[in-house]
Formats: structure tokens, C-alpha cells, sequence
């Protein structure tokens, strides 16, 4: 199924920068998975370039997620729901050669149900997605302190 991804552009742009990386998650799989975000989610953003995602469960609490942007190489990703009390945050572990291996992309996501029931009548057809907003002291932070900072925002 096909869904509609509101904010890919800026997910994949907030994941090629390095400035957007934190080189420690939150915490491990805290959370099974959400089924919800299971599947390929499109969009096409202000210039006509069409961008996608494909987000598998890899097991009951991971996800192995790719991103296709027009005439790039995909990038590959781990992808698990960590907690911070009953905060729910997507981590999203590079698997991409270079500097961004092994570093680690912190996201709140928000299913929005649709007005008009989806193909087969059942899932959200967006998502939104926004990075969370840590100061950039927090980038290297170990997953104790990371997530009091969490909490203080």
C-alpha cells in the first residue's frame, strides 16, 4: 500500500547533514513496532522530484528502512520506536558507507488519519514527521543524558 509521506524531503535532507546526526540513540527498542508506518510512503516536493520510503519489519521491534531520492543512491537504515517516559521517538540508524555510518537521526512522528477512507479501507495515508528540536550540545551525548535532555525540552 502506498501512503503519503508529508516531510521525506526534509527527513532525508536532516539525515545527510551531518549537524542532524547524534552519535548515540535514545535508548534500544522500547516499543513493539507500529504497524502503521510499515509499508511505502511517496512524495514529490515543491520542485516535481518524486521521493519514497519503504519501511519493513524486520522483527517485532525493528524496522529496516530505505529512501530513494531521484538520480541519488538510496540510503539504508535501521529503524526502531524508542521511549523517553511516554514520549515515542523514531530512531533511525545509518547504514550508509561514510561519515554518517553508525550515527544515529531522532524523529516525532504523527500518523494522520484521513478524511476519505484509503485504498482497501484501512491505514493512515500521511505522516508527519519533525526532528526533535535538542540543542546541538546534545549531539554527543550518551543515551543517560540524551534523554534528560529530552525531557527538559
Amino acid at each position: 500500500m502506498k501512503h503519503l509521506l508529508r516531510s521525506l524531503p526534509i527527513l532525508g535532507i536532516c539525515i545527510l547533514l551531518a549537524g542532524c546526526l547524534y552519535d548515540n540513540p535514545p535508548s534500544g527498542p522500547a516499543k513493539g513496532i507500529d504497524t502503521w508506518l510499515v509499508g511505502q510512503w511517496q512524495t514529490v516536493d515543491k520542485a516535481g522530484h518524486q521521493h519514497s520510503a519503504i519501511v519493513v519489519a524486520t522483527s517485532s521491534d525493528q524496522y529496516h528502512v530505505t529512501l530513494t531520492f531521484q538520480k541519488k543512491a538510496p540510503l539504508e537504515f535501521d529503524g526502531w520506536i524508542s521511549r523517553v517516559d511516554d514520549f515515542h521517538i523514531l530512531t533511525l540508524k545509518s547504514l550508509n558507507d561514510g561519515p554518517t555510518f553508525g550515527k544515529y537521526s531522532l524523529y516525532h512522528y504523527e500518523l494522520i488519519s484521513p478524511g476519505v477512507k484509503p485504498p482497501g479501507g484501512i491505514g493512515a495515508t500521511r505522516i508527519r514527521l519533525s526532528e526533535l528540536q535538542l540543542d546541538d550540545s546534545t549531539r554527543t551525548l550518551d543515551p543517560f543524558r540524551l534523554r534528560g535532555a529530552i525531557r527538559s525540552a
